[in-house]
């Protein structure tokens, strides 16, 4: 049993002082753009035999390093043993080095329950206990449960962290979600498209997409129904040119206004639980709001391309979009780096047009680029959106 306690306990030593060794090497070599330039390399790093080859690596760095310099590993010496040979002397180096081959024999660790390990006998060595004068090791055996309790913090720690971290990800986009709809949903217009729930009473999916607000006369609003398969974060192109198709021949409806502006979300609960209905075509059937698209304003989508395969070439292409109403440009400020739009502000990105191409230089491979982009659309109503570039993907969501 001593020498599956001194596994254990070496196991343990090696992943605290290897573990951070690893990370360390990792983020050095992201940072360095060496992964990128060796794509052989990167694959094989990614994949399970380049952690069955660190193991291995480190076995071969701790056990000989261990008990060539000390006679004995941090376990051994803790509970007061040292490696000896038949003579009961010290193992020469490639008597340890022999010993340590024999470690990474399958099942050689079930070996640690008998009297001696595999490696122990195939190496003729022998773990032995030794009388110390002075400061008894053992004593420091009281560090293990401490350490313990350290691992099981730091493990769970770092997973409940992530789980709060995520958490509040979540939160701050409902919340978000929540002042968007209420801002759009208190101040109804001709320019907006409501996208509602697609679900009756009994569960059936129904295809009805929405509504686009028509006219507003005093107290009432004329609207067309749309009909479409519906899902909450329906694309605003789908909408549009589902719009577009049946705006012609969609049956109209007068709905009132006062009602429609109690049907905003007072929080996060009333958006999930769907709190707020209404029956907008007079079907016997209540619908929630699922998002609001305003079509007289911007729609931005982005395409990020690269010429060639060399990272270290830190120049990048956008291709920005516009699938709205008129939108004219007049600035990108970067969030968190130094990259360089290679662009003349402002510039109009219009519906009809082609891609507007823009040339970025200093582009970061290795994290999330951020970049606010300015724009104004035909009323010169002020629109704000944040593009999260990570490498070749990109996401632009509107700010409100």
């Amino acid at each position: 049993m001593a020498a599956f306690f001194h596994w254990i306990i070496d196991l343990t030593v090696m992943s605290l002082i290897f573990t951070p060794l690893v990370i360390a090497l990792a983020y050095s070599l992201m940072k360095s753009d060496f992964l990128m330039r060796n794509e052989s390399l990167a694959m094989f790093l990614e994949s399970r035999w380049a952690l069955y080859f660190l193991v291995l690596f480190f076995i071969f760095i701790y056990y000989p390093l261990s008990e060539i310099l000390f006679g004995a590993t941090p376990a051994k010496f803790l509970t007061e043993s040292r490696v000896v040979n038949l003579k009961a002397e010290s193992p020469n180096s490639s008597t340890i080095f022999l010993r340590t081959l024999c470690r990474n024999i399958p099942f050689d660790a079930l070996s640690f329950l008998g009297k001696r390990g595999w490696h122990d006998s195939l190496s003729e060595t022998y773990v032995v206990k030794e009388k110390r004068t002075g400061f008894k090791t053992n004593r420091l055996l009281w560090i293990l449960p401490m350490l313990l309790i350290y691992l099981l913090v730091m493990y769970f720690g770092k997973r409940y962290y992530a789980e709060y971290k995520a958490n509040v990800e979540y939160k701050k986009a409902k919340s978000e979600k929540v002042s968007f709809l209420k801002s759009e949903i208190k101040n109804p217009n001709t320019r907006q498209f409501f996208v509602l729930d697609d679900y009756n009473y009994y569960g059936d999916e129904i295809l009805n997409l929405g509504f686009k607000i028509e006219k507003i006369e005093g107290n009432n609003i004329t609207i067309k129904r749309i009909w479409g398969r519906p899902y909450a974060d329906a694309d605003f192109s789908y909408v549009k040119d589902l719009y577009e198709q049946q705006k012609d021949t969609a049956k109209t409806f007068v709905i009132r206004k006062d009602l429609l502006v109690k049907m905003f979300p007072e929080n996060e609960t009333e958006l999930l639980d769907d709190t707020k209905r209404m029956d907008y075509f007079e079907s016997g059937i209540e619908y929630s709001i699922k998002n609001v698209y305003d079509f007289n304003g911007p729609f931005l989508k982005a395409q990020v391309s690269k010429e060639d395969n060399d990272y270290t070439n830190k120049k990048v292409t956008i291709l920005l979009t516009n699938l709205g109403g008129s939108a004219t440009v007049t600035d990108i400020k970067n969030q968190n780096n130094e990259m360089k739009w290679k662009t003349n502000f402002p510039f109009k990105l219009n519906k009809l047009n082609s891609p507007v191409v823009i040339q970025i230089e200093n582009y970061d491979f290795t994290k999330n680029n951020v970049s606010k982009i300015e724009a104004l659309d035909s009323l010169n109503k002020r629109h704000s959106y944040m593009i999260t570039t990570d490498g070749l993907t990109n996401d632009i969501k509107e700010i409100k």
